[in-house]
């Protein structure tokens, strides 16, 4: 378009076989420019529209879990819950009310980075507001990032974000499903091999590694057992809170996280749904019978990213929490 427009400037006026005068060669590249202008004008005008359509399309189709913020007052910690584009706009076919998951309506798990190394997974309570709150237990200083697992009436579970500043604490010992785990910082470990986990009473959790390590995009099954101090397979396991465990993927840059039962990542919640005609789920509900229970447990997850990742398992026994902490590299 350029080279047109100088070309006729230039020589759109010319008698056949007269030569262009340094006038109209001046004249020429005067328009070129000017055409340059323009054409880049439009280009970029267009590619500006181009990206708030997307961007627009992108609102209305592609889900976001709604905005999440922290705050932290007399050893109490409160989360608030936003909406987002799309309950706001199908408030009127979406239902907003919350339904318990193995017993209660959040899951909430809080990680210090860098390191991954102080792990907490609490339950706060619902106020009349619609916040959550909870009095934080015994806390190292750090800046944690935020995990808030929730399922709504309709089944559909969301994981919002935020991350906090907590300062050095001795909070309210843990009691019913609360737990944390205290680890190094997350190392990259040899691809195959045995992975052990020393646990707080001198137990501790295997990690029963298949010969090849976990491929990225294929499914998988995450086999642990557990062990007593003298290397026995113990007989004590019990559920916890429904299950026979709770595993936690966490990315080492935490863009991946995904809280996984041995029935998978699917919640509980949303499985008795469908299988009692769009029920909530009752708080003494167990997806496993209180008889004996063998010492391993499994699940099944399919790693969507290479890179470095940091695993907690967690188990109950005599009613005690207990976590093994693993980590893993996946390269391809």
């Amino acid at each position: 378009m350029v080279a047109i427009a100088g070309a006729a400037a230039r020589d759109g006026l010319l008698q056949p076989g007269e030569q262009a005068s340094g006038k109209n060669r001046r004249y020429g590249r005067i328009v070129m420019v000017v055409t340059a202008l323009v054409v880049i004008g439009l280009l970029a005008l267009g590619n500006w529209w181009w990206n708030v359509e997307a961007a627009d399309l992108a609102r209305g189709m592609v889900y976001n879990a709604p905005p999440l913020t922290a705050s932290i007052g007399g050893g109490r910690l409160t989360l608030h819950m936003g909406e987002n584009f799309w309950h706001e706009r199908r408030k009127d076919s979406w239902s907003m009310r919350l339904v318990p998951d193995h017993g209660h309506v959040m899951h909430l798990f809080l990680l210090r980075t860098p390191g991954l190394d102080q792990f907490y997974h609490l339950h706060p309570e619902q106020n009349a507001d619609g916040s959550f709150a909870i009095e934080l237990p015994s806390t190292s200083a750090g800046h944690y990032q935020v995990f808030a697992d929730i399922v709504r009436e309709s089944g559909f579970p969301e994981t919002m974000l935020t991350e906090i500043d907590l300062p050095a604490s001795s909070g309210k010992p843990l009691t019913g499903d609360d737990s944390e785990a205290r680890g190094n910082t997350i190392t990259v470990p040899p691809a195959t091999g045995t992975q052990i986990a020393q646990l707080p009473d001198g137990a501790r959790m295997v990690w029963e590694r298949d010969s090849s390590p976990p491929a990225v995009g294929q499914l998988g099954w995450f086999r642990f057992r557990v062990e007593d101090s003298a290397g026995k397979p113990v007989n004590d396991l019990e559920p916890y809170m429904g299950m026979a465990g709770h595993a936690v993927f966490v990315r080492s840059d935490r863009s991946v996280f995904a809280h996984v039962h041995p029935a998978g990542s699917v919640p509980m919640a949303a499985l008795a749904m469908v299988e009692k005609g769009i029920q909530a789920m009752p708080q003494d509900h167990d997806m496993v019978h209180r008889a004996a229970m063998p010492p391993e447990v499994s699940f099944p997850y399919g790693l969507p990213r290479t890179g470095d990742y940091r695993i907690f398992v967690q188990v109950k026994r005599g009613g005690r929490i207990e976590t093994g902490v693993f980590d893993t590299r996946i390269a391809n």
